[in-house]
C-alpha cells in the first residue's frame, strides 16, 4: 500500500473496497484471506471451519513435553476441523501417523486441502464420524478441541463467521465433554494420553467429568494469558 508507483485498475479498486467492507463488518482477516498461521505453518480455512487460534498451540507444546520427536506415536484427532492440531503434531513428529475425525464433510474437505498442502497424506487418514462412535483401536496420543461455549454466552461479532457446531456445546458448554470422555479409556494405549482443550474457568467441571470416566489427570497447561487451557489425562489401570 505504500509503494509510490502502485496504481490500481478500476477492477482492483473495486475488489479492494469489497475486502475492506468485509473487514469493516467484522469478518476475520483469516476468513477473508482464506488461511491462518498456526504453530509456524499456514492452514487453509473457510466458513465451514473454526479458524486456528493461538490458544490451541498450547496442545502442541503439551504433547512435546511428553513425547520425543524420534518416537512413532499413533494419533487420534477428534474434531479435526482445519487439521491444525493433527497436522502440526504430524509435522513435529516425523515418524507419527494417525486418524483425524470430523462430523462435517465440508470441514473435512478443508482438512484434506491442508493435508495435501503439508505433504502429510501418506501419514494421515481423514474420516467422517460422530466423535468416537464406532471407533476402534488404541492410540498413544488423542487430541481434542471440542466445542465448549454455552449457547447463553454472547460472543464477538468475528465469531459469527465460524460454524456454530464448532463453538457451542449446549446450555453448559460441557455437553461434548460428556459425550467424548467416557469412551476415551478404551481408545488409549497403556501409556497413552489425551490432550484436551478447555474453556476459561471450565477446569473443575471437566475434571469432574473425566474422573467419572476413569481418567487420571496427569497435568495442566496454561496459554499465554495464564489461563488453564489444556488438561492431560491417562486411563486408569484396571
Amino acid at each position: 500500500m505504500h509503494l509510490p508507483q502502485l496504481s490500481l485498475t478500476i477492477d482492483e479498486k473495486q475488489k479492494l473496497n469489497e475486502l475492506i467492507n468485509r473487514r469493516l463488518k467484522g469478518e476475520p482477516i483469516a476468513k477473508i484471506l482464506g488461511f491462518k498461521e498456526f504453530y509456524g505453518r499456514n492452514f487453509f480455512t473457510n466458513k465451514h471451519t473454526l479458524d486456528p487460534r493461538p490458544d490451541s498451540e498450547t496442545i502442541i507444546d503439551a504433547v512435546k513435553k511428553y513425547f520425543s520427536k524420534d518416537t512413532c506415536p499413533q494419533i487420534l484427532d477428534l474434531g479435526t476441523g482445519t487439521g491444525c492440531l493433527f497436522f502440526s503434531i504430524l509435522a513435529e513428529f516425523p515418524n507419527a501417523f494417525g486418524i483425524g475425525i470430523d462430523y462435517s464433510w465440508s470441514a473435512l474437505k478443508v482438512a484434506q486441502r491442508n493435508q495435501e498442502y503439508l505433504n502429510l497424506k501418506q501419514r494421515s487418514l481423514l474420516l467422517q464420524g460422530d466423535w468416537t462412535k464406532s471407533l476402534q483401536g488404541k492410540f498413544d496420543i488423542i487430541l481434542c478441541n471440542p466445542p465448549y461455549i454455552s449457547t447463553h454466552e454472547k460472543l464477538d461479532v468475528s465469531t459469527l463467521h465460524d460454524p456454530n457446531t464448532a463453538l457451542f456445546s449446549g446450555l453448559t458448554g460441557l455437553e461434548d465433554y460428556q459425550k467424548i470422555l467416557p469412551s476415551i479409556p478404551s481408545l488409549l494405549k497403556s501409556n497413552g494420553l489425551i490432550f484436551l482443550e478447555i474453556g476459561k474457568n471450565q477446569e473443575k467441571c471437566v475434571q469432574n467429568i473425566a474422573s467419572t470416566a476413569d481418567l487420571i489427570q496427569e497435568s495442566t497447561f496454561t496459554d499465554l494469558s495464564g489461563i488453564v487451557r489444556v488438561l492431560c489425562y491417562s486411563a486408569k489401570k484396571r
